[in-house]
């Protein structure tokens, strides 16, 4: 925007032809005259020289002596006509070529073009230039219809077109009137064909027909493509829209009130009616809506109002849920997302609702994490930040909730926040296990699917769903969404879609039984809230909350076994005795029937009579050891196994277990459980080191553990002290070893070491697993972290000051120096800082202030860009990213950025759109939003700059801005041939490209890239979608797709440049990518984007 609204620097443009293929007729009228065009400045006098080459032409054929001169003076620049005279014979010789060639000093890019002469001596060939066309149902071309004459252009000649119903249907989606098209006598070349269709307003998907060219008078002969296929393109989308004011919905129990409206977004094809529901918490007015293919586009407003109550709540919400009715097909397929409300409790003496500690990796929030504190500060909650670093359990002293994000690192939280007396909500999938909300191994009990959006929601009727039921996006672009396997005391909600064994989102209730055997201490609920969230999403992070905080109904509760195998000791000692738990409620008395089955044990190894009842009390929860006598002989026999069956009418999950029975009249054998373990660095277990003692139990057994070096170094990384374990005489089962691991803070990956059973004493045998390789999972990684105060660093020439934080985030091995920089705009203080293996993690500020200047330059940005040197090899590889700063001119009568016009899909911003217009509203501008349906070409009227997002459709922009004088920004891809600044061809000359988050810089001089280095940088926080085109030469390209050096990402137009299809930019236009959550340099180059557009008013 920066560079589109600046001023040029004079330069003396270039020469070139203005297209690589030109027409001449017979007759001597062009039919596409050769023409040369000076663009991008007109300092000097400048000339080219053209030659000639024959090629089916010859000599006595052209009546012009070559080589020609074209010349500019001095100021003068556009296009000019080269006359090229062509010899009238009566030979009929059809079409002939030469071409051309241009030399200059200041020669452009289109220095080569054919000029084809079409013959008038015989009438010529008529066709279709190709068999496939699209068309917008508004008549907006995507590959208009074209005729082509050829091969002569004798005579008029009048061609006649029909039209046949494919899946279109005549009247209803076009006018069938057969079409005619006449070429002139002495005409040749193409012509477009307006069919005349129907532009309604019903979302019945592209559709198509057949044209045919069914006869020609005049003599000109039917060409080989007479037939071909028109596409009509669809631009009505099925849906309901639901806007709130201020984008929520909020009332008071006080008896304020709030309302929302409804409307269809295209014509149904019968009436509509929407039903609309609530709990007894609100009250909604009406309770059905109408639409008609007469009103479908016409707001219904819906009042909700909060029911009174003397009950002390706090600040809580609801939901109302909306359901379709409608002999429309694709209607009544549809689903709406439901409306959240908040309610403002007016019981008790607190009305918020409460204190809730927040969980994060940085104490500068991401834009999920904020989002996400404000919903909270929204539900009345006190929110606490507190970094992952520093958190400690002491920190839920008083809170009534803690939330943990996916921002932490896992090794950093672990296991503080496992055994607190409050709620927990997490959605950092590598913390489920900490929690025991699942097993332990990564990948497998719990970990996290990328580029995804939806869930599938298996309960609708569990408050957690939020009313919610089936697929269901939560984010508002692809993402990664946690999962895990949790038990079967676990409320389960939603699965991934692709796994209806893996949970997106699940509950525990305070007193369930963990997958680990403990409690919980309260409610906890693993979610899908990574990213940014949609508002089926937002409402499924409110239901989580009020769920969490909220009070378990009184139940029975179940009773199932702990777990589904058990182990004793043929001496008696239970080595995992059995038990049974009842969790979930407690209300009543309740018991169980346990039957035996026989499996490689007998009833002469058991010396306990079954079935065997166990009971609980009323109130009486928890878990109760059965006791089971076995029967010990000194007979050698091995390991044993006999199954049990538990029978109740509140049965849970858990009703079947196998029970081992461990011979003690041999060793046994001693070996690691598996040949892989993981750890963190810091000692927390991704899958712990474990030892299992078999196959008996006899006598006191010692082994002993000895480690070498993989790509860990002892001393170093881990202390390669030799580690012993004991099993006691009668002991068997797994044993956990720690491993003595160094904790430091250094990036230095994940490192290996070998794990060996060196010996044993006692007797027992080593098993045939002995060796083991334990990755020590690094929990370091290394970057430079900036803290801005409230996000954002501004400063005025005024004197207003402003600073920000530098810290490093891994501990180096040498000093690293960051180097600051600037431009003559704003000074920095320090200009270096210095972070030794010392002081790395010792935030250093840096202040920064404006220069007071007397330049009239309204307010602006500049860059603080950060350079980085050490002889750590992972520092001083690292790319920083540049800060921008915000200057507020204190000079001249308006310090604004102007007015704006901002042009979306929707009056109701989605969260892009929204942060866009904030963005601009910070630098000054007054913003007007413009609904694309609503737009008209007078709406620039008065504005500074017009801003045109993705969220349009392209058809109900089209060309209403085309020639109007005012700076444009746009990113809708399929707007950037309506603009002239590509040519028309979807795909091929502008498209969208998915799954890329990065751009490649291919001119960092010019202003439209702020100052950014050339080479690969990311505009996307994520990958998405990022719109492309390919400009003219007269375009200024800074940025493409990497890879794709001829499809340019930001591109602009100088005013007065040609652009195409012989229009002129009447001002400074630019090409944007903004389809997705940009990085700081995504926004750093929008800024200088708006700048560049804004110095040219």
């Amino acid at each position: 925007v920066t560079w589109a609204i600046g001023e040029a620097t004079p330069t003396p443009g270039q020469l070139a032809f203005t297209t690589d293929s030109f027409t001449l007729d017979e007759s001597g009228t062009p039919v596409q005259a050769v023409t040369v065009s000076r663009t991008g400045g007109s300092v000097g006098a400048v000339s080219a020289e053209l030659a000639i080459t024959f090629d089916t032409a010859s000599a006595a054929d052209v009546d012009t002596a070559f080589p020609l001169t074209v010349s500019f003076a001095d100021g003068e620049s556009g296009s000019k006509v080269i006359p090229i005279a062509v010899i009238d014979d009566a030979i009929g010789e059809g079409t002939e070529r030469f071409s051309l060639s241009l030399t200059s000093d200041v020669a452009g890019t289109l220095t080569q073009a054919t000029v084809e002469i079409l013959d008038n001596d015989a009438p010529g060939v008529i066709q279709f230039t190709t068999d496939q066309y699209q068309v917008q149902e508004d008549g907006t071309a995507v590959m208009a219809v074209e005729l082509e004459r050829i091969d002569g252009s004798a005579g008029a000649q009048t061609v006649s077109l029909s039209l046949e119903s494919g899946s279109a249907t005549p009247g209803l989606d076009y006018d069938d009137t057969p079409v005619t098209v006449t070429f002139a006598d002495g005409e040749a070349g193409r012509k477009t064909v307006l069919i005349p269709l129907v532009d309604d307003a019903i979302d019945e998907g592209d559709e198509t027909l057949s044209l045919t060219l069914a006869s020609v008078e005049g003599g000109a002969a039917l060409g080989s493509t007479n037939t071909a296929t028109l596409t009509i393109v669809d631009d009505d989308t099925r849906g309901v829209q639901l806007g709130q004011s201020g984008g929520s919905t909020a009332v008071s129990e006080a008896g304020d009130s709030d309302s929302y409206e409804v409307v269809l977004t295209s014509q149904p094809t019968a009436p509509v009616t929407v039903t609309l529901a609530s709990d007894g918490e609100i009250e909604v007015n009406p309770i059905s809506l109408t639409f008609t293919p007469d009103n479908w586009e016409t707001p219904q407003v819906v009042q909700v109002s909060a029911v009174e109550d003397s009950v002390v709540e706090g600040n809580h919400t609801s939901v109302i849920t909306h359901q379709i009715s409608s002999d429309d097909a694709l209607y009544s397929t549809l689903s709406i997302d439901p409306i959240t409300v908040t309610i403002s409790d007016n019981d008790g003496d607190n009305n918020g609702g409460g204190r809730a500690l927040f969980i994060a990796g940085s104490n500068t929030l991401n834009s999920s994490d904020q989002a996400l504190v404000d919903e909270l500060q929204t539900l009345g909650f006190e929110v606490t930040v507190k970094r992952d670093r520093s958190s400690r359990t002491s920190d839920a002293e008083g809170q009534n909730l803690i939330v943990i994000s996916e921002s932490v690192s896992s090794g950093r939280v672990g296991t503080k926040f496992t055994d607190v007396a409050v709620p927990v909500v997490v959605w950092e999938a590598y913390l489920f296990d900490d929690f025991d909300m699942t097993g332990d191994t990564a990948g497998t009990d719990f970990g996290v699917l990328s580029g995804v959006t939806d869930i599938d929601i298996v309960d609708a009727a569990h408050p957690l769903s939020g009313g919610l039921s089936g697929l269901t996006s939560v984010y508002t672009s692809g993402g990664a969404i946690g999962f895990g396997i949790p038990n079967a005391e676990a409320i389960t909600v939603a699965t991934l879609p692709v796994s209806s064994s893996q949970y997106t989102l699940f509950g525990y209730e305070s007193g369930a039984t963990l997958v680990g055997g403990g409690t919980a201490a309260a409610r906890r609920v693993a979610g899908p809230f990574q990213t940014a969230l949609s508002p089926a999403g937002q409402s499924l992070f409110t239901a989580a909350v009020t769920w969490a905080i909220g009070e378990a109904t009184p139940t029975p509760g179940q009773l199932a076994f702990t777990t589904d195998s058990f182990t004793l000791d043929e001496s008696g000692t239970p080595v995992q005795a059995v038990t049974v738990s009842r969790t979930g409620g407690s209300v009543g008395a309740v018991s169980a029937e346990l039957a035996i089955t026989f499996d490689t044990a007998s009833a002469a190894d058991v010396d306990t009579a079954f079935p065997l009842t166990v009971s609980f009390a009323d109130g009486e929860s928890g878990s109760k050891v059965i006791p089971i006598a076995v029967v010990d002989d000194a007979i050698g026999e091995g390991t044993e196994r006999f199954s049990l069956s538990l029978v109740s009418d509140v049965a849970g999950t858990l009703t079947q277990a196998t029970v081992e029975i461990l011979d003690n009249d041999a060793p046994g054998v001693i070996q690691f459980t598996a040949d892989q373990y993981q750890v963190q660095e810091d000692g927390t277990a991704v899958m712990a080191v474990e030892l299992e003692r078999i196959d008996g139990s006899a006598g006191a057994q010692t082994a002993t553990l000895s480690f070498n070096d993989g790509s860990a170094t002892a001393g170093l990384d881990y202390d390669d002290t030799p580690v012993t374990v004991t099993f006691a005489d009668g002991e068997a089962g797994r044993k956990t070893v720690l491993i003595p691991l160094v904790d430091d803070a250094i990036d230095e990956g994940d490192e290996t070491l070998s794990l060996t059973l060196a010996s044993v004493e006692g007797g027992a045998a080593l098993g045939s697993t002995n060796t083991a390789t334990l990755t020590i999972v690094d929990d370091d990684i290394h970057g430079v972290q900036f803290s801005q105060s409230g996000g954002s660093t501004a400063v005025s020439e005024a004197g207003d000051s402003d600073s920000y934080e530098v810290v490093l985030t891994s501990q180096p091995t040498a000093p690293v120096t960051v180097t600051l920089a600037s431009d003559g705009e704003i000074e920095v203080n320090p200009v270096s800082l210095t972070f030794t293996p010392e002081n790395w993690d010792t935030p250093q500020s840096v202040q920064v202030a404006a220069v007071e200047d007397s330049e009239v330059e309204g307010n602006h940005t500049s860059v603080i860009t950060h350079q980085i040197s050490s002889d750590d090899s992972l520092y001083s590889a690292l790319s920083i990213d540049p800060i921008t700063v915000t200057i507020s001119d204190n000079d001249g009568d308006n310090n604004g950025g102007g007015r704006a016009l901002f042009i979306a899909g929707s009056n109701n911003l989605n969260s892009s759109d929204q942060a866009v217009v904030n963005r601009l509203e910070s630098q000054g501008f007054e913003v007007t939003v413009k609904r694309d349906r609503s737009s008209r070409t007078s709406d620039a009227e008065g504005q500074d700059l017009i801003v045109i997002s993705e969220s349009v459709s392209s058809g109900r922009v089209g060309t209403k801005f085309t020639n109007v004088a005012v700076p444009v920004i746009v990113w809708e891809a399929y707007l950037f041939d309506d603009l002239g600044m590509t040519d028309d061809t979807a795909d091929t000359d502008f498209g969208v490209l998915s799954g890329v988050a990065d751009i490649d810089i291919v001119d960092s001089a010019h202003p439209l890239i702020a100052n950014l280095p050339a080479g690969q940088t990311p505009l996307y926080q994520t990958a998405g979608q990022m719109s492309w085109g390919l400009p003219n030469d007269n375009a200024v390209e800074v940025a493409t797709l990497v890879g794709a050096s001829n499809q340019s990402v930001i591109f602009g137009y100088e005013a007065g440049t040609d652009l195409f299809d012989g229009l002129t930019a009447p001002a400074r236009r630019v090409g944007f990518s903004l389809m997705e959550q940009p990085t700081e340099t995504g926004w750093q180059l929008f800024d200088a984007a708006v700048e560049w557009l804004k110095s040219s008013q």
